[in-house]
């Protein structure tokens, strides 16, 4: 039966984060897949939420968790040694059920291993859109700004994804993150969710005035 566990990697901060993925878990993650008792081997950052004190990177692993943790932790300390993280803790199989659902945890569960897996060239090969902006607002641009989005779109045409299912999966994911802000700070989304009002307003004038 295959068992899960996560090693929660506290850091200083969001560029901790990256060092210690650039420095360690890319290379740990290869290794650790390449053995027998790692089935799916993951990791997602939190380092640049601001509701956190540090930084924070999770590793998740699926396999033969005792195998797995006996044959990474001495590494674990020297990662704390050498200041790659301030300290490393295994804190057990996470649970998502009650927000998800039995079926939906299972799907994130699928999520977060492909999405470590299809962020792995952006840390090698495509380095230089590492801080690549969520819109960009070079002024030598044209009338319709490229930027992360971009990229989230091509991935939607891969799955080929209509305009209304695109629409349909940015809305989820702009709702969620507007009830994460809201749980932190609830005045700042707030005045996110005005400025979205007046921005679909200004897009509808847009829309409308192709009609004419």
């Amino acid at each position: 039966m295959t068992e899960a566990t996560v090693v929660e990697f506290d850091t200083a901060g969001a560029a901790a984060d990256e060092r210690l993925v650039r420095e360690y878990l890319l290379s740990a993650r290869d290794r650790l897949l390449s053995t027998d008792a790692c089935e799916r081997c993951g990791f997602l950052r939190y380092g640049h939420d601001p509701g956190r004190p540090g930084g924070q990177v999770r590793l998740h692993l699926r396999g033969e968790v005792e195998l797995l943790v006996a044959a990474e932790r001495d590494r674990w300390d020297e990662l704390v040694e050498e200041g790659l993280a301030r300290s490393w803790q295994e804190v057990g199989p996470d649970d998502d059920t009650e927000t998800f659902g039995p079926r939906g945890d299972a799907l994130v569960d699928d999520l977060q291993f492909l999405a470590t897996a299809m962020a792995r060239p952006l840390y090698e090969e495509y380095d230089d859109l590492t801080d690549l902006a969520p819109v960009d607002t070079h002024p030598d641009g044209g009338p319709v700004p490229a930027g992360w989005w971009t990229l989230l779109h091509f991935l939607s045409n891969h799955r080929a994804l209509t305009a209304r299912e695109e629409i349909d999966a940015s809305f989820e994911a702009m709702r969620n993150r507007l009830l994460s802000l809201g749980a932190r700070d609830p005045t700042q989304a707030e005045r996110k969710i005005e400025t979205l009002q007046e921005d679909l307003d200004d897009l509808r004038g847009e829309i409308e005035s192709t009609r004419e």
